[in-house]
């Protein structure tokens, strides 16, 4: 059974769109409209992989990344950011708060499929 992926964004449409793309590539998603929502999420159900956007009201993205760090049990998950966030400041803190890699919005489809297939070491779902 493939791994979930947890998809925190506080957008409706931002999260349809991805849990859409990532459902028809084969991977169950678990959905969360905000980082403390998400926290609770990682730690209560079995997570392969985090996509996130950056910016949201109440623990932002940076905040939920820094918390997730810090959590020695959720601290090894990979995150993916995928934000609207144009700044280079922004992209250079999540890789600093160890973000493991940032696409920004609106991405193609297969580049999302692609980039989670990596992340997760799976290979294969990135043909």
């Amino acid at each position: 059974m493939a791994q979930a992926i947890l998809v925190v964004d506080d957008s409706v449409t931002s999260r349809m769109i991805t849990q859409a793309t990532l459902d028809d590539a084969g991977w169950p998603v678990v959905l969360a409209t905000d980082g403390a929502q998400a926290l609770d999420v990682a730690r209560t159900q079995s997570i392969g992989l985090i996509v996130t956007d950056w910016t949201m009201p109440g623990m932002d993205g940076a905040a939920f990344l820094a918390a997730l760090r810090a959590d020695p049990d959720l601290a090894g998950l990979p995150v993916l950011v995928l934000s609207a966030e144009p700044s280079e400041r922004a992209q250079s803190q999540a890789q600093v708060l160890g973000a493991n890699a940032w696409l920004s919005k609106t991405v193609e489809p297969q580049i999302l499929v692609n980039a989670v297939a990596l992340l997760l070491e799976q290979p294969e779902a990135a043909a």
